[in-house]
């Protein structure tokens, strides 16, 4: 049970974040930090965001056996939209994600257009390749590698730009719980891949990855 007096005395302090006293509002942000850390909370428990949400699971239209890039793809994605990513196997691994509605939502369908941006940019440097008589074997996983970490990257310098949305992406308590409660095949998936040494091409992948952003309700470069 969240205790509302500790949920008051975070509102309050972040109420006095946006003071235009710097020194205080810098010191209210960093109490405020402290006390968010200290009793597992997050910015959606002090506004009631979940309040009436539910906790759900949804298996996302992608599955994969040797391309564990999905994989790590998956982790990446669940982490900046406070979900949790996970497989259902069945002889291959069907990616899932669990949170709240909304978070899930967004995560499979950036997620799902992500392997969809990774796979077409690939088939489109696969071709320089075939035409050039030179082998293409990992190419996609180069690319999908250096991808993964462009877009890593991006959303780690966006929690660097904005203090307070890097608190909002801590996942919900209600959601850990979820997490803790469900029980899991006790077979662990690997998600690890080597390089095949396609150098230009994982740069060309960790640069699209920087620059992949929403629009419109979709994801483009």
């Amino acid at each position: 049970m969240i205790d509302q007096g500790i949920i008051q005395k975070i509102k309050k302090l972040l109420a006095l974040a946006s003071s235009d006293n710097e020194n205080e509002a810098q010191a209210a942000m960093m109490k405020a930090q402290e006390l968010l850390a200290k009793h597992k909370l997050t910015i959606r428990d002090v506004n009631d965001v979940h309040e009436e949400s539910k906790v759900i699971e949804k298996q996302t239209a992608v599955t994969f056996k040797k391309a564990t890039w999905k994989g790590r793809l998956s982790s990446v994605i669940a982490s900046n939209f406070c979900c949790y990513n996970y497989y259902y196997t069945d002889k291959t691994h069907r990616v899932s994600f669990m949170g709240l509605p909304e978070d899930v939502e967004t995560a499979v369908s950036v997620f799902e257009y992500a392997v969809e941006y990774i796979t077409g940019r690939t088939r489109q440097l696969k071709r320089k390749y075939y035409r050039l008589g030179e082998s293409t074997r990992g190419l996609e996983n180069d690319y999908a590698q250096g991808f993964i970490i462009g877009l890593s990257q991006k959303y780690e310098a966006q929690k660097q730009k904005n203090q307070e949305w890097a608190l909002v992406l801590v996942k919900p308590q209600v959601v850990i719980e979820a997490y803790q409660r469900k029980k899991w095949s006790k077979k662990p998936v690997k998600t690890g891949a080597y390089l095949a040494g396609f150098s230009s091409v994982y740069e060309q992948g960790q640069l699209d990855g920087k620059n992949f952003v929403m629009v419109a309700g979709h994801i483009g470069d």
